[in-house]
């Protein structure tokens, strides 16, 4: 045996004897403290039962006198009393004390006059309250108190006080003010505040009916024995020992106002307990001590090698999987304790790199605010925190308007200190809205911010606060380069209404924010299930406009332009047309938009250019002398893409000269005179191409870029050709549009005529060119080579004989 176990073997009896002794007396001395410490915490739970009733008991009797006196009441009493500012003024009392469940105003019948109460609350009777006619009767100041245990609540009644008592001799008018209140509180207060002990409190009735029970004890006697043991206990706060619920138990009696009795109940198991857990601790402490001098030898070992050895081991295993370092607490001067030197020096800077890693994963580095890979957690935190029914979480969905001109023409380093300036100001607000309301800002991407806010009472709120986010974007930015403007859009959406997952959630403040967009900037926009059906309306056209481009489904149609003073065909502009076999024939207004988001039309802007061209080419091949084709050119796809390159190209190989394509474009392209947009236009013109207006007078109108780029022709829409005749306004702001255009030496189209007094206006104002349905109607190719074998030898439309010689002079 070796000398580690023998000194084990002998030093065992040495240690179990004296920790058997010890246990013994603390076994009984334990008991007697158990006991006393039972008295004492039963005493005081009943004092404070007396003393929460006591407090709750006159807190409503001094509400119900204020209430009984207060002028809104008396004149509710009156003579053709009006209630209406006594209901104000008990919904304002509720308000404030929500423990209130219902605040009445009764006639001397019990009839109610007025009443607030609390939502979902039915537990005063619809009918007339008896005792509220009992108290009136009496026309006392004091209050009178009704318990009502089936309903867990306390009324009180107050006789409403007849402000001319002196003069009448009476000191009540006949009413009655009655509060019924929630004892709910006050068993919620005893549950807290009786803790120290482990037995039962319960509030009996004076016919033994136990109102309340913590449950912390068997259940109590029927009524009948609980209350004939009651009647022997007495009320001296003296414990006496009784079975209860056949279990033996300490028991303490109080007496409580308004009939209540407190009792206190402390099993006997409950104080045995401890006892019984000591008793196994000290065979417990006695056998393990047996093993403690044993363990001494282990632990002298493994303090000095095998604990450092551990915790190197552990920080190295850390180390090698990249997880955080746990403390390294391995010193000395030995070799064991510059091993751990090291390490430590090692986890540290591991830990400076894994705090930057997370910095760079998680946060933007141009704002410091949180990212898309953090806002999926935020947002999940914020749903799952508490917040009551009413109120909501709002999450706004902020894009910068029109910050791509301030990237392209100022550069990215401004495009930067602006949105680093915008972003400060919006994290500003939200700090001063107050971090308790759950309110955080992220970089979504781009110059896209996410706002959030929590625990908003109503969508108004939400309403407010994107007003002010919108407010604090659109103030002016004042930097080193100069002072610039930037507005923003931003989409509301609400949870839990609109999305109940992060990523619902911000694919609908996404939406709305698209709908803020699309209806002029600078708006805020709720989410909408609307919206969320023109998403889905958009996902399907786009995906089937994909698969008719592929499929090569687009087709072209060709509309005559005539010379209004001969009436000679002169050009004729391709109309893009798509009918779907699932949509059925889809408007370019529903799909245009579409492709120009999803960056589709770039391909759709090719392909027409190109079937335009080849088609040219075809007709010649036929013989035929077809006339300039006007081809509308997207503003997104100018843009996008320069188009001179591809534009000479398809003229090479086509052979065609530049005069036989016009190119039509809306005036918001020559608008934004970023310098790429004006070398693309400017590179079409250089071509030889004809530049037409599109739409002319539907946007922003300048002469500036009608004198800065070579434009051929203006084409007038057809919103001011359908109301010329019958709209002053249209017929001058025509006048004013063709008179322009003859000043610089501009042709005119005017677009959708259909009528002949619309073409009777236009010869008079001088319009050049015209097309519409009054002269014909889109065509496919094989019906508009027949238009251009006839327009070789007659007019497409015959022509007044003074038209004529006035063409002819």
């Amino acid at each position: 045996m070796r000398l580690r176990a023998k000194l084990a073997l002998a030093l065992v009896p040495l240690v179990v004897a004296p920790v058997v002794a010890l246990g013994w007396l603390t076994w009984v001395s334990l008991q007697g403290k158990l006991e006393g410490q039972a008295e004492r915490g039963m005493a005081v739970a009943l004092m404070l039962a007396d003393q929460g009733l006591s407090d709750l008991a006159d807190g409503a009797a001094a509400s119900a006198e204020l209430l009984a006196s207060a002028p809104a009441v008396r004149s509710a009493t009156g003579p053709g009393g009006d209630t209406s500012a006594a209901v104000r003024l008990f919904d304002r009392y509720r308000t404030t004390y929500p423990d209130y469940l219902s605040i009445r105003l009764l006639d001397g019948a019990g009839g109610v006059l007025a009443q607030a109460a609390a939502i979902g609350f039915h537990g005063d009777s619809p009918l007339a309250d008896p005792y509220a006619a009992e108290v009136a009767a009496r026309a006392g100041p004091a209050p009178c108190f009704d318990m009502d245990a089936n309903a867990d609540l306390l009324r009180v009644y107050r006789a409403v006080q007849d402000p001319d008592a002196a003069a009448t001799g009476a000191a009540s008018n006949g009413h009655v003010v009655a509060l019924s209140v929630a004892l709910t509180p006050l068993y919620a207060r005893l549950v807290t505040e009786h803790l120290g002990w482990s037995g039962a409190l319960l509030l009996v009735q004076a016919d033994g009916e136990v109102l309340y029970d913590s449950g912390r004890a068997p259940l109590a006697p029927p009524p009948s024995v609980l209350r004939e043991t009651l009647g022997h206990l007495g009320t001296t706060l003296t414990p006496r020992r009784l079975g209860w619920g056949g279990e033996p138990s300490l028991v303490m009696a109080r007496a409580l106002r308004e009939g209540l009795t407190a009792v206190a109940v402390q099993p006997l198991r409950g104080l045995s307990h401890p006892l019984d857990t000591l008793a196994v601790q000290t065979v417990a402490i006695s056998f393990f001590s047996a093993l403690l001098l044993v363990a001494v030898l282990f632990i002298w070992l493994r303090r000095l090698v095998l604990r450092p050895l551990k915790s190197l081991r552990s920080a190295a295993r850390a180390i090698g999987t990249g997880r955080r370092v746990p403390p390294v607490t391995v010193r000395g001067d030995d070799e064991l304790g510059l091993l751990g030197a090291e390490l430590r020096e090692m986890a540290e800077r591991l830990g400076q790199y894994n705090e930057q890693i997370e910095q760079l994963a998680f946060y933007d580095q141009l704002t410091g605010l949180p990212n898309r890979n953090l806002i999926r957690d935020l947002l999940t935190q914020r749903m799952g925190a508490p917040r009551r029914a009413d109120e909501v979480l709002a999450l706004l969905f902020v894009d910068l308007d029109n910050f791509k001109q301030i990237n392209d023409n100022l550069g990215h380093a401004v495009g930067d200190r602006v949105l680093q300036t915008v972003a400060d100001r919006l994290q500003a607000l939200l700090d001063n809205e107050g971090l308790e309301q759950g309110a955080f800002l992220a970089r979504f991407g781009g110059d896209e911010l996410l706002a959030t806010m929590d625990r908003l009472p109503d969508a108004n709120a939400a309403a407010d606060l994107a007003a002010r986010v919108l407010a604090a974007a659109a103030e002016p930015v004042e930097l080193q380069e100069g002072r610039y403007v930037v507005t923003a859009s931003a989409g509301i959406a609400l949870y839990p209404q609109d999305a109940q997952d992060p990523d619902g959630l911000v694919r609908c403040a996404d939406l709305a924010m698209y709908r803020a967009k699309s209806e002029g900037r600078n708006l805020y926009r709720f989410f909408t299930p609307e919206l969320n059906m023109r998403a889905s309306e958009r996902l399907v056209i786009e995906h089937r406009l994909r698969h008719a481009l592929q499929a090569e489904r687009l087709t072209l149609q060709y509309q005559p332009i005539v010379a209004l003073d001969t009436g000679r065909l002169v050009a004729c502009e391709a109309l893009l047309r798509w009918r779907d076999d699932e949509l059925g024939p889809v408007s370019p207004a529903r799909f245009i938009p579409i492709a120009e988001e999803s960056g589709l039309i770039q391909d759709i802007g090719r392909w027409v250019l190109e079937a335009v061209c080849a088609q040219v080419a075809d007709w010649r091949r036929q013989g035929l002398a077809p006339r300039p084709v006007a081809v509308n050119v997207s503003a997104a796809h100018v843009q996008r893409e320069a188009l001179a390159g591809p534009v000479a190209g398809l003229l090479e190989r086509y052979r065609l000269e530049p005069d036989a394509l016009q190119l039509e474009i809306t005036e918001s392209v020559l608008m934004d005179l970023t310098p790429a947009n004006s070398a693309r236009v400017q590179a079409l013109s250089d071509l030889g191409l004809a530049i037409h207006i599109d739409d002319f007078g539907t946007g922003y109108s300048s002469l500036n870029y009608l004198r800065r780029f070579a434009i051929d022709c203006i084409k007038i829409d057809r919103s001011f050709v359908a109301n010329l005749c019958t709209r002053d306004e249209d017929r001058a702001l025509a006048t004013a549009m063709i008179a322009m255009a003859k000043a610089l030496g501009l042709a005119v189209v005017a677009e959708g005529i259909e009528e002949d007094a619309q073409l009777a206006v236009l010869r008079d104002l001088g319009c050049d060119f015209g097309q519409g349905y009054l002269f014909a109607k889109p065509m496919d190719p094989t019906d508009f080579a027949l238009v251009l074998e006839r327009a070789a030898i007659a007019p497409l439309r015959a022509v007044p004989a003074e038209a004529e010689g006035e063409a002819a002079g």
